[in-house]
C-alpha cells in the first residue's frame, strides 16, 4: 500500500529534526555545521523530489538522478576530514624527541599522532574527535602502539617515552 505524499513528507521532516538534534549535540563546531548543512540539504532535496514526483513531469530514472545529484554534494560536504600528520602535535611536548622515539620503534605518522595525544593525557573519545576517526580505530592504534613498544598501559608508555628521550639526551 502506498503512503500519501504528506505522510511521507512528515516522516522525512521527523528524520530532519532528528538529524538536527544529533548535529546540535556534537561538540566540534566544524562537524556540527557540516551535519546541520547536510540535514538541511537532505530536507530541501526531498521536498523538491516529492514535488516533482507529484507533478508527474519526470519519470522514475530522472527523479533518481535528481535525488542523487542533490545528495552527492551533501555526501562530499560531510566527508571525513583527515588532519595532516603535524596538526595535532602543536601542543605536544618535545616534538623532536617524539620523532626520534617514533623512528626507534618504527611508528607510522598516524601512530605518532596517537602517541602524542596519549602523552598529552587524552582519552580515547578525545582522540576520536581530534583525529576524525572512529573509536574502534583509536583502540586499534593504541593496542598496536602498545604491542610495538612492549607496554601494557598508558603509564608504561609514558615511562618508556621518558626513558628513551633521556637516553637520547645523554
Amino acid at each position: 500500500m502506498l503512503q500519501s505524499p504528506m505522510r511521507i513528507w512528515r516522516s522525512q521532516w521527523l528524520a530532519f529534526l532528528w538529524a538536527v538534534r544529533r548535529a546540535l549535540a556534537l561538540r566540534d563546531g566544524v562537524r556540527r555545521r557540516t551535519a546541520l548543512a547536510f540535514a538541511g540539504l537532505y530536507l530541501a532535496s526531498f521536498s523538491v523530489y516529492l514535488l516533482l514526483s507529484h507533478l508527474g513531469n519526470f519519470s522514475g530514472p530522472a527523479l533518481a538522478v535528481l535525488f542523487s545529484a542533490v545528495h552527492v554534494p551533501g555526501a562530499w560536504v560531510s566527508r571525513p576530514r583527515i588532519r595532516p600528520a603535524a596538526a595535532c602535535r602543536s601542543g605536544c611536548p618535545a616534538i623532536a624527541s617524539l620523532d626520534r622515539f617514533g623512528d626507534r620503534f618504527a611508528l607510522s605518522p598516524r601512530e605518532r599522532e596517537v602517541v602524542c595525544l596519549l602523552l598529552e593525557g587524552k582519552s580515547n573519545r578525545e582522540m576520536e574527535e581530534a583525529l576524525f576517526i572512529s573509536l574502534q580505530t583509536v583502540k586499534n592504534y593504541v593496542s598496536r602502539i602498545y604491542r610495538k613498544l612492549e607496554v601494557r598501559n598508558r603509564l608504561e608508555l609514558m615511562n618508556r617515552y621518558r626513558a628513551v628521550s633521556t637516553e637520547t639526551l645523554e
